[in-house]
């Protein structure tokens, strides 16, 4: 047997300072994928522990338990997809999207982007689809009656994040959730926290800044035809809500997820064939490969925006983040392992007593994460996989910490012009993220409001007696004895 060495502080943080120092190169360099990028560190790390003493039946097997403690919330993932594809070929997706629409109000245009954006982000479960279709609209009515571009831009940023993080179906809200190892729904409910007073803070600015229109109006011509089409598509029925209220239900009622999703999918085929008359077999296909307009038999032409908002879904879409998901858990499975992640979190716990200390530096390590990558991923999987184990100890629910993850790591990385996010929504909506940053209210106010929740303890929700058995069984905490008061 191989005679282990104790890593450093300094050998400790190789893999997290190489993580940073590929992403950069990666993305303004040579243009890699988060995929390959993420999998280089995997080896890096691995031959780092290799160096140190480590066989590699024991660097495989840290590996495997982190992908294997991932798997129910990969399957979850896996059956977002299908149910995504399942609500847009019966038509609830659509008719969402098409009775939003009728909300658009030349009176108050920022308020109302903003509401339109995060709704069909919400049922979409995608910022990027959202802003891309509807926001860009938005864009469109905004410069044709002369109001402020980023005041606009900045709601349709920030309404799309708001429905993103908020939706079961967003990829980035069920990859933090695996992360962190708590449920989807515990997630999006913690989350509501500090998106909702951020959003109710926006849609309250939008109101009274100035941005309010007095002149006839007439919605621009690419609304109407979007709003023209779905409905020559689709047959819009109020039975089509029945699949998203019972999703909401077995929220409510803590229903386990997985069977409440794959209901909700049957149920959506099912009407999908009833309600608007198409072929159950092309609903069967469309939950595995995704939807696909062809499928409705349409014999007119499909404007790009309805193929844009609509060609979506299928277990397949999920394909690249359940993998980016398992290398993910590699790379955790490596630092833990190694203990590397336990000797970088010691020293950074060095002087944090308190729950509050504990928030406020997983915040911390998030943002100098977010800011110098620019990467979402990154973010959530160094941040989430780093805490997960002291927010446990300190019987504080996982959850706590996914939503710092997604507060910062997603939705604030959306008005800074490097990363991720902030490229696409430049580049969609045309306008640069230094103009609309100020008026994306949400995107920094969720981060202000996270600041609050850990200083005043109002929102934190802690780990019941079962629950803190349910995880020290999984940390392996051998009693509640190493909860750190």
């Amino acid at each position: 047997m191989r005679q282990k060495k104790e890593a450093s502080l300094f050998v400790a943080s190789l893999p997290i300072l190489f993580v940073i120092v590929a992403l950069i190169l990666g993305n303004t360099v040579f243009s890699i994928r988060m995929e390959a990028i993420l999998l280089i560190s995997v080896a890096f790390s691995a031959t780092i522990a290799y160096g140190l003493g480590y066989s590699w039946n024991e660097i495989q097997d840290g590996m495997m338990d982190r992908i294997a403690a991932s798997m129910p919330a990969i399957l979850t993932m896996l059956c977002v997809g299908g149910l995504i594809a399942a609500m847009i070929f019966s038509g609830i997706v659509p008719m969402i999207i098409y009775y939003g629409m009728k909300l658009i109000s030349p009176t108050f245009l920022a308020p109302t982007a903003f509401i339109i954006v995060a709704l069909v982000s919400t049922v979409t479960g995608s910022s990027w689809a959202s802003a891309g279709t509807v926001g860009v609209a938005m864009i469109g009515i905004a410069s044709a009656l002369g109001v402020s571009l980023p005041v606009v831009a900045g709601a349709v940023v920030g309404g799309a994040m708001f429905g993103d993080k908020n939706s079961p179906l967003s990829d980035t809200t069920n990859l933090t959730a695996t992360i962190v190892g708590c449920s989807v729904y515990d997630h999006v409910r913690q989350m509501l926290w500090t998106t909702v007073p951020a959003a109710a803070i926006a849609i309250g600015v939008y109101f009274f800044a100035g941005t309010s229109m007095g002149t006839e109006f007439a919605a621009p011509e690419s609304i109407t035809v979007l709003s023209s089409q779905l409905n020559e598509l689709y047959n819009f029925n109020i039975l089509l809500l029945l699949p998203p209220l019972l999703i909401v239900f077995g929220a409510v009622k803590k229903w386990p997820t997985i069977p409440v999703l794959v209901i909700a999918t049957l149920a959506s085929m099912i009407m999908g064939s009833l309600i608007q008359g198409f072929n159950f077999a092309d609903a069967c296909t469309a939950i595995i490969k995704g939807f696909d307009v062809a499928m409705l038999g349409y014999k007119g032409e499909v404007i790009p925006e309805i193929t844009q908002l609509l060609n979506r879904g299928g277990i397949n879409s999920m394909g690249p983040t359940a993998i980016l998901g398992f290398i993910a858990m590699a790379f955790a499975g490596v630092m833990n392992v190694t203990k590397f992640l336990d000797i970088l979190l010691a020293s950074i716990l060095k002087s944090v007593k308190s729950e509050r200390g504990l928030m406020f530096a997983s915040s911390i390590v998030a943002m100098i994460l977010g800011v110098s990558t620019g990467s979402v991923n990154v973010t959530l999987v160094v941040t989430g996989e780093m805490f997960r184990g002291e927010f446990i100890k300190r019987g504080l629910h996982p959850a706590n910490l996914s939503r710092i993850c997604e507060d910062i790591g997603t939705t604030f990385l959306a008005i800074l012009p490097w990363s991720s996010n902030g490229i696409y929504m430049q580049s969609t909506l045309g306008v640069m993220a230094a103009s609309y940053a100020p008026w994306a209210i949400v995107n920094y106010a969720v981060v202000l409001i996270g600041v609050a929740i850990a200083a005043t303890g109002i929102g934190v929700r802690r780990l019941t007696d079962e629950e803190y058995k349910e995880y020290s069984m999984e940390l392996g905490l051998e009693s509640s004895e190493e909860v750190i008061a």
